[in-house]
């Protein structure tokens, strides 16, 4: 099932660090929780159960839906990543350990 998503948290990890960065102080990388390679996403994922899939599947389209962070609308973008999160405590113990939620 999750096959297909894989690319998508890889894609998912690119795209949220690019989206965070505008509102880093200088010199400073992003770094998220998210796979940043294929193989890494298959090992987690496969500690994860269909209903985990699921979840995970809504958290990445939502941190694929944030908009760009900025200076003007930093509080927002931490509220709404942070929003996008909470559905992690659905998680299998197993999935949260493998995955880092």
């Amino acid at each position: 099932m999750f096959h297909a998503a894989d690319d998508d948290a890889v894609s998912a990890s690119t795209s949220l660090e690019q989206k965070i960065a505008p509102c880093l102080p200088p010199g400073t990388t992003a770094s998220t929780n998210l796979p940043t390679d294929v193989q890494t996403c298959q090992s987690q994922i496969a500690q994860c159960n269909a209903n985990d899939q699921a979840i995970l599947s809504d958290i990445l389209d939502c941190f694929n839906g944030l908009p760009t962070c900025s200076t003007a609308t930093q509080t927002q973008f931490e509220e709404q990543a942070s929003a996008c999160a909470t559905p992690s405590s659905g998680l299998s113990e197993a999935c949260k350990t493998a995955t880092g939620f």
